[in-house]
């Protein structure tokens, strides 16, 4: 569910720090007066806590919607990490096992 959430903000050593932080991922984070507007795609558990942090959350507006998908289009998530080596070691044990079979 794509919502959006306003925020509250704290100041620690001279840094912003939004409140729900750890629930934030893939969202556009924007300055709406003294608070930060959050649109995100939350799972239930993240709404959960994240309209329990902030002063007012709703269902995002059409124009919101829009914003996030075309930050997602923007910025897409890079391809997972491959780990080559382990790759190799497996395909070495595969052989390995047909071979012994063969035996």
């Amino acid at each position: 569910m794509i919502r959006t959430y306003f925020l509250p903000i704290s100041v620690v050593d001279g840094v912003e720090v939004v409140a729900g932080i750890e629930y934030m991922h893939r969202a556009v984070l924007g300055v709406e007066g003294a608070e930060r507007k959050l649109i995100q795609n939350t799972t239930p558990e993240e709404d959960f806590f994240l309209s329990t942090l902030s002063s007012m959350s709703r269902e995002a507006t059409d124009d919101e919607k829009a914003e996030l998908e075309n930050m997602l289009l923007e910025f897409p998530l890079p391809l997972p990490y491959r780990d080559l080596a382990a790759e190799i070691d497996e395909l070495r044990a595969d052989i390995n096992k047909v071979k012994k079979e063969k035996d």
